[in-house]
């Protein structure tokens, strides 16, 4: 008998999967996991030997000033002048067999990681040049371009990517190339998306803790941490890679990545993603030095865009009130609209609207068929929520569908009249938009293949990134975060004056 897989089944695996819980570190760096007060020693990387000249096995459950005093005194000064809880990089702890090394001090799990990462020696970077363009909060969308592109000219800098980018999620979670700074002679990726499944959830909550993501090389072997249960490594720099993201990678035709995320009010608003075509291990202080620049753009990107909203609830403010007060000359809201629809149908950027107070209406501009639009209100008057959105008739209940369309956009708003002449009757708002075809760039094909020739199916990356072009239809202008504010303080405004 032939089994069949749901794709949503497996991608709930993918989204389940336990990266924090891999057991593994990527080999180019060693790892210790200590008991929370840095005493004693519960896990050892197992390529330790080859970081340090000591076997991991002799280390494990021994108290770390007696099996590496060097590390221990290191780690007394350390510890008494971090924060609580804050991550801290050591430089130069100790010359291992192939150089010096740094160490990245962190809590995981109820663990003190110790992650000895190669260090290049090299001079100190001019992380305060770099950084000075970003002190200075964007004002206007030309200056936030500026802002994005400083950003990415520093990161480019210090860590010596071929192309760094920078990568904004929009509020279904698929991603878009908003900035771009690429070597000379390498195709852009400027403007496309990248499907939500490309950073699943889980991955984009594990970014909300790192500073950054280092992968020197994809086809680095990983290195097995030695103790008595598999360590949470939530918030080690070396923990392995996803397979799965790896042959993404290798797909995209890049060996190594770096990535960094951008924060603004504790949410993840977008990363920077590195990518280099040969292997590259960036120096831990240049890694420290990226991580500042992103956190100085995500202040600046965090003013912008608490500037415009104001700005937005400004405007939204003074249209709301003119608007009310065209009800207010006339003796029904019905009245008004019928004389001056223009405001209340631009406040939506709308190509349609209808006014309902109890069995009385009016419309204007694009709307549906009476019979559609008695189909579409005596649905909206059974729902419980004051109000709905939606650009996709795909979305919609079959019924308002086919009501509306070939219209695609709608939102509704309701509220029950408190006017003494329309007391206690239900007042509807519709407004609608026309359907559009909307052409969407994708970085390949966003539909997940199948893996092939497997016992098992299972998800597997694109094999192709070239700019893949969707057609949707039965689709509106989507309605921003600025409409639906629009919308919630015009049904609040309604409910003083009618």
């Amino acid at each position: 008998m032939t089994q069949t897989y749901d794709l949503a089944t497996l991608t709930a695996g993918c989204e389940s999967e336990q990266l924090h819980r891999s057991g593994a570190i990527q080999s180019y760096g060693a790892l210790l996991a200590l008991t929370p007060d840095g005493k004693t020693i519960t896990h050892a990387s197992a390529n330790l030997e080859a970081h340090i000249g000591v076997p991991a096995g002799e280390l494990l459950n021994t108290p770390v000033s007696v099996s590496l005093p060097w590390l221990h005194a290191a780690l007394v000064f350390a510890l008494g002048r971090q924060k609580p809880g804050a991550n801290q990089l050591c430089s130069h702890i100790t010359e291992g067999c192939a150089g010096w090394l740094d160490a990245w001090l962190t809590i995981s799990g109820g663990h003190l990681l110790v992650e000895m990462l190669p260090s290049r020696n090299a001079p100190s970077l001019a992380a305060h040049r770099l950084q000075l363009p970003l002190l200075k909060a964007p004002g206007d969308a030309a200056e936030l371009a500026a802002h994005h592109h400083a950003l990415l000219l520093g990161v480019r800098e210090v860590t010596g990517f071929d192309r760094v980018m920078l990568y904004h999620f929009h509020d279904d979670f698929s991603g878009e190339v908003v900035a771009e700074e690429v070597r000379e002679g390498l195709g852009s990726y400027m403007g496309l998306r990248f499907p939500a499944s490309d950073i699943p959830a889980i991955a984009r909550r594990i970014y909300l803790v790192n500073p950054w993501r280092s992968i020197p090389d994809i086809h680095m072997p990983v290195s097995a941490v030695l103790g008595n249960d598999v360590p949470d490594l939530t918030n080690a720099l070396l923990r392995s890679v996803s397979p799965v993201h790896l042959k993404y990678l290798e797909h995209m035709g890049v060996r190594a990545s770096f990535s960094l995320p951008i924060k603004v009010g504790g949410k993840l608003w977008g990363l920077v993603a590195c990518h280099h075509l040969s292997p590259l291990t960036p120096d831990p202080e240049a890694c420290q030095v990226a991580s500042g620049l992103a956190q100085a753009h995500s202040l600046g990107l965090g003013s912008y865009l608490a500037q415009s909203r104001m700005q937005s609830i400004d405007a939204l403010n003074r249209r709301v009130e003119g608007i009310l007060n065209i009800f207010t000359a006339y003796e029904s809201a019905i009245e008004a609209i019928a004389t001056q629809p223009q405001p209340l149908l631009e406040m939506m950027n709308a190509d349609g609207l209808v006014m309902a107070i109890g069995d009385d209406f009016v419309s204007h501009g694009h709307c549906p068929d009476n019979t559609g639009l008695s189909e579409l209100d005596a649905w909206f008057l059974t729902e419980p929520e004051p109000a709905i959105m939606s650009d996709t008739l795909a979305s919609m209940a079959t019924s308002v569908a086919t009501a509306i369309s070939p219209l695609a956009g709608l939102m509704a708003v309701k509220t029950i009249s408190r006017h003494p002449k329309t007391s206690g009757q239900w007042v509807r708002i519709y407004w609608f938009r026309r359907a559009e075809p909307l052409e969407v760039h994708w970085a390949g094909n966003p539909d997940k293949p199948m893996a092939e020739n497997t016992a098992i199916p299972s998800l597997a990356p694109r094999r192709s990134f070239e700019r893949w072009i969707e057609v949707k239809r039965g689709v509106s202008r989507p309605w921003t975060n600025e409409d639906r504010m629009y919308c919630a303080r015009f049904r609040n405004a309604l409910l003083r004056c009618l």
